[in-house]
């Protein structure tokens, strides 16, 4: 079967980090789960993604010279994917924020981040509602299309010690699973009666994944990080081929179900 996939969303769909690029202003990887899943499938795939971005980017905002996200999808999509969200909330702006803030070495990066938080801090009904609004236009644009919310790669999961496996602190790693059980429900509201919509549930599948484990899906931070082109805090490589694992099974049991 042809497929024509479209993929969506910011840096946890785009894979800042994972060279090469296809687009560097997008920060978007050869190698993101919409990339390898599309050669799995065999599909056509239009790949919109870019760290960075958040709903409004998608529908409305530019995002530096990068048009909304929306303007590309074309009106026979197959299948939409969306990772996003977390930066209308600084879900991840916030663990940066406290990581440059443990060392004197980055803690100008701090003031960086801060700014961030103030301009994306959005609470949770007012994030569902958006959230309800995207995929309502995205709907509009791809009436027959199947869109996959793809949760957030689990960071701060069962295994993190405070302070030893990465700089938050006790208290700071809580809040940090607090936001991401947020983005949880987020995902689970704006989906609820919404026809050819769902969620899949990646941050449950890899709440053993996350920094500190044994077989980290994400990266962590570190100093050398900063300066050595990693992304501290996002989707590691081997991150991205779960995803796109969990994705090709879900579209193919779907399929049989059709």
């Amino acid at each position: 079967m042809y497929l024509k996939l479209v993929a969506l969303g910011s840096s946890f769909a785009s894979g800042p980090g994972l060279k090469p690029y296809k687009n560097t202003e997008a920060m978007r990887s050869e190698r993101n789960y919409a990339s390898l899943l599309a050669k799995r499938l065999g599909a056509d795939l239009v790949d919109l993604t870019s760290g960075g971005s958040t709903l409004l980017n998608i529908i409305e905002e530019p995002q530096g010279s990068l048009p909304p996200q929306m303007e590309g999808i074309p009106a026979n999509a197959d299948i939409i994917t969306m990772t996003s969200g977390g930066n209308d909330m600084a879900y991840v702006g916030r663990i940066a924020l406290e990581s440059a803030a443990a060392s004197w070495l980055t803690w100008p990066l701090a003031q960086f981040y801060q700014g961030r938080i103030r301009d994306n801090d959005m609470d949770e009904a007012k994030l569902v509602t958006r959230f309800r609004d995207v995929i309502a236009q995205v709907r509009h644009r791809a009436p027959k299309a199947q869109i996959i919310l793809v949760e957030y790669l689990t960071l701060i999961g069962t295994d993190y010690r405070p302070d030893i496996d990465g700089p938050l602190n006790t208290e700071q790693a809580g809040a940090a699973q607090q936001r991401a059980a947020m983005l949880q429900r987020v995902y689970a509201n704006a989906v609820e009666g919404q026809d050819r919509c769902s969620v899949l549930p990646v941050a449950e599948r890899s709440m053993n994944h996350g920094v500190g484990s044994q077989e980290p899906w994400v990266t962590g931070y570190s100093l050398g990080m900063m300066f050595g082109g990693s992304t501290p805090w996002h989707p590691n490589a081997l991150g991205m081929e779960e995803v796109a694992k969990m994705l090709h099974t879900y579209l193919e049991d779907r399929i049989q179900e059709d």
